[in-house]
């Protein structure tokens, strides 16, 4: 329209106004952005989009009364949708998980004290909150690169290896060691292994991780979020056990070693991929590769948060019948499932319990809850009936998940 007035001048006298509104379209058009000229790939783009067009409204209702300003957890903290999308994306400990997104902690939370995802109705229609979230969450997932995809190497991956899996006594189960030596290019002098047992215990024939641990050279080394992959023979999509370790900073000086998270974590996401629990293969995916941070930074967020529930529901029964066995670390029960019940403090008494047989994410096919069940595995001591177990477990474990 500007154009063709401008063209028929001589047809129309303009009028001091029309002048003006004239150079306000001219002077628009150095405002109007071309979206490809944002610095942004396609699928960044598109979750980004998903964010403020859908997801900002769900956190906002539904979790904003707390986290825009409860300290610690004020990860929806800003003053407009764009603002608010960078503090979730960069929140320390990590609120998305860009591996798993269905193992985010904005989903896995569940009720605490605001409210689960659920069904909501807006502007006449009706959709579960939860996949409004997980798909902007996947958004995110292919957005960022991992290792099964993406736009970029967000993620940083070892080669795949094969584990040695360990069926018997701790004793005599060989250590598998994984290399992060050249795995960044970018950074030399990057000299540390990552070492961890591989066992599958009589527990469903479950896997496990034990004495996970990075071993630093003369420059150390600094992890963040290792994710272990497991794949089938023929498949180069791995299945993904993403939550054991995500979030957890680990910073070792120089020509130390030092414990991931507490070092043991059941991988119930890659038990069913081989008749003896173990993948074909395996690799492990971080976020951060690179050499120790003198300031610190190491972060653990696997710490007993409800150790009052522990106390008054499961550390009794823990105490009666089981600590015979899982309270000496030098017997064979003791090294598979060290939870001493000993100490006087609680605090380290919830903690070895949780850290050695407990999946937040699945608490009935968690270790712990699983293996004094009668008929459920081939634990030797049984609990029966169960049902009291049962619930002082998933009382105990539902107040760590769903603690601040």
């Amino acid at each position: 329209m500007l154009e063709t007035l401008i063209r028929h001048l001589d047809m129309v006298r303009l009028t001091l106004s029309a002048v003006a509104v004239a150079t306000l379209l001219v002077g628009c058009v150095g405002f109007i952005s071309d979206p490809s000229d944002d610095g942004l790939t396609v699928n960044q783009r598109k979750a980004r989009d998903l964010f403020v067009g859908k997801a900002y409204t769900v956190a906002m209702e539904q979790c904003g009364g707390c986290h825009t300003t409860l300290a610690n957890s004020d990860f929806l903290k800003g003053n407009a949708p764009l603002e608010v999308y960078q503090t979730i994306k960069e929140f320390k400990p990590g609120m998305i998980n860009f591996i798993d997104a269905a193992k985010s902690r904005l989903l896995t939370k569940g009720v605490h004290s605001g409210p689960e995802f659920a069904l909501a109705t807006r502007n006449g229609q009706t959709e579960s909150d939860y996949e409004v979230m997980l798909a902007w969450l996947r958004a995110e997932q292919r957005a960022g690169g991992d290792a099964v995809g993406g736009d970029g190497p967000s993620y940083i991956v070892t080669a795949k290896f094969t584990p040695t899996v360990c069926m018997g006594a701790r004793a005599a189960c060989q250590v598998n060691t994984v290399s992060l030596r050249g795995i960044r290019p970018d950074k030399t002098g990057i000299e540390a292994d990552v070492e961890f047992l591989y066992e599958v215990l009589p527990l469903s024939n479950s896997p496990y991780l034990a004495n996970l641990k990075v071993k630093a050279g003369a420059e150390g080394a600094y992890v963040e979020s290792p994710v272990f992959l497991g794949y089938t023979a023929g498949n180069t999509t791995p299945t993904i056990d993403g939550d054991a370790f995500f979030a957890i900073k680990t910073n070792v000086a120089a020509n130390m070693s030092a414990t991931i998270g507490g070092g043991f974590a059941g991988l119930t996401d890659l038990r069913a991929l081989s008749d003896a629990g173990a993948p074909n293969e395996m690799a492990i995916s971080f976020q951060v590769i690179d050499k120790y941070k003198p300031e610190g930074g190491a972060v653990d967020p696997s710490v007993c948060k409800a150790v009052a529930s522990y106390v008054a529901n499961v550390k009794p029964i823990l105490a009666a019948s089981c600590n015979n066995c899982h309270g000496a670390a030098a017997n064979n029960a003791g090294a598979k499932g060290n939870m001493t019940i000993t100490p006087a403090d609680d605090v380290a008494s919830c903690q070895q319990a949780k850290r050695n047989a407990v999946d937040l994410n699945n608490i009935p096919s968690t270790a712990i809850f699983i293996a004094p069940k009668p008929g459920a595995s081939n634990h030797p001591v049984k609990l029966n009936p169960s049902t009291a177990w049962e619930t002082a477990v998933t009382t105990w474990l539902t107040a760590e998940k769903t603690a601040p």
